[in-house]
């Protein structure tokens, strides 16, 4: 049986608090955030097209939309992240939210600045840095630091969810 540090049983314990196999959060993740890397370019092209008074109508939709794809199984959501994750790209306003998420993951144990260094790294920039370099300049050993990717990964869109999910609380009351 494989052998999980202490911050990813807190992190599955958060999971499976909000209703998440954390290995089925941990792919739809993995590859939401894959999706995204991918269209980080080409949503900067797009963003000019997109109308003003469209954004906070479309804001909404694809919040309802995210929520119900991190409840869906994995096979299922596939076309629909591909589609969110395009369109999401056009806009600007998706900073402010993994910003958020970003700066709560930062306070996350001592592990924390490590796992936004991950993701920075790993995910949310054109130039990604190897697991090799990330590993020599945070000082793990590649295995590790892999194992800490999937912990930042997991935490990551568990801590999505519970921002997109408030923000839809908000918007009902």
């Amino acid at each position: 049986m494989k052998r999980i540090s202490k911050d990813e049983e807190g992190i599955n314990i958060i999971c499976e608090g909000m209703g998440f196999d954390p290995k089925v959060a941990y792919e739809l993740t993995k590859m939401m955030l894959e999706q995204y890397s991918r269209s980080v370019v080409a949503g900067k092209i797009l963003s000019s097209m997109t109308k003003a008074s469209d954004q906070e109508k479309n804001k909404r939709q694809m919040r309802k939309d995210f929520l119900e794809i991190m409840k869906l199984p994995i096979e299922e959501s596939k076309e629909m992240q591909r589609k969110l994750l395009w369109q999401v790209s056009e806009y600007e306003w998706l900073e402010a939210p993994k910003n958020y998420v970003l700066e709560g993951m930062q306070d996350y144990g001592n592990s924390g600045p490590i796992y936004v260094s991950i993701i920075n790294n790993r995910y949310m920039t054109k130039d990604k840095k190897t697991m090799v370099v990330l590993a020599n300049e945070l000082g793990f050993s590649v295995a590790s630091l892999e194992n800490k990717k999937r912990e930042a990964i997991k935490l990551f869109g568990i801590m999505m969810y519970r921002y997109a999910a408030k923000l839809e609380e908000e918007d009902t009351e």
